[in-house]
C-alpha cells in the first residue's frame, strides 16, 4: 500500500490593521507642500512563504516590498489610497487598504496693487483706468 501525505498550507493573510492617516502640510508654519509619513509594511502569515507582498498607491502599478520593512514617503495634498496585496499560488488574495490624507492648510497670499486716484474733468462721466494686476502665490505649485 502507498501512503500519500498532502500538506495544505493556509491562505496567506495579514494580522495587522492600519488606521487612515492624516496630516497638514504646514509643519513649520509656511512653505510646505507635502507631509512625511512612515509605517512598516505588513507581515504575511500562513501561505507557503513564497508569496510576494505588493504595494500600490493611488492605483499606480504595484511594487513588490519586503514584509515588515519600514516605509516612508512625502505625500502631496489630497487623499492617497494605499493598497497592500498578497496572493496564494492557488489565487486566493488578501488585501489591506487605508488612506493617507494631506491637507494644504496654508492659505495663498495676495499682493494688491496700490490705489489709483483718478480726477474727472467737469462734464466727464467716465475715465479709462490702468492698474497693475494683483500678485497671487501659493505654497503648492499649480494652485495659484
Amino acid at each position: 500500500s502507498i501512503q500519500v501525505f498532502i500538506q495544505v498550507n493556509p491562505n496567506p493573510s495579514f494580522q495587522e490593521t492600519y488606521a487612515n492617516l492624516s496630516k497638514k502640510t504646514s509643519i513649520d508654519g509656511f512653505g510646505d507642500c507635502s507631509a512625511p509619513f512612515s509605517w512598516n509594511h505588513p507581515q504575511i502569515f500562513g501561505g507557503t512563504g513564497t508569496e510576494a507582498l505588493t504595494l500600490s498607491i493611488n492605483s499606480n502599478p504595484s511594487i513588490t516590498v519586503t514584509p515588515g520593512s519600514a516605509y516612508s514617503n512625502n505625500f502631496g495634498p489630497g487623499v492617497h489610497q494605499i493598497n497592500y496585496s498578497v496572493a496564494s499560488p492557488c489565487g486566493a488574495t488578501e488585501q489591506i487598504n487605508f488612506t493617507v490624507t494631506v491637507e494644504d492648510n496654508e492659505a495663498p497670499s495676495i499682493s494688491c496693487p496700490t490705489d489709483v486716484d483718478i480726477s474727472l474733468e467737469p462734464g466727464q462721466i467716465f475715465a479709462e483706468v490702468q492698474y497693475a494686476l494683483p500678485l497671487v502665490t501659493d505654497n503648492c505649485q499649480g494652485t495659484e
